[in-house]
């Protein structure tokens, strides 16, 4: 993960794929990232990244047809808010 200091922090990150998914590890999510797809997931790895205590990573995921799979270490609280037109699986574990 890359932190950002001072007037930086307001940088979105933007992954963009028309037909296909995106995958990001560790140091390619920023505290702010957006990834859009037509069509398409994405599978986000942040297993192995040392989150500190009291920061925000805000993930966008944005399709027309696909969904996001998110990995993290147990220890990290995860807020899940969204809308869509399909059905939807969380699973912890």
């Amino acid at each position: 993960m890359a932190k950002t200091s001072g007037n930086a922090t307001d940088r979105t990150d933007v992954h963009l794929s028309l037909i296909g998914g995106t995958r990001l590890e560790g140091k390619a999510v920023h505290e702010r990232t957006l990834t859009v797809s037509l069509i398409g997931g994405a599978d986000i790895d942040l297993a192995d990244v040392a989150v500190p205590d009291g920061s925000e990573l805000r993930l966008t995921k944005l399709s027309l047809i696909g969904g996001a799979k998110l990995r993290v270490r147990p220890d990290v609280r995860v807020v899940v808010t969204g809308v869509r037109l399909g059905g939807v699986r969380v699973r912890r574990g």
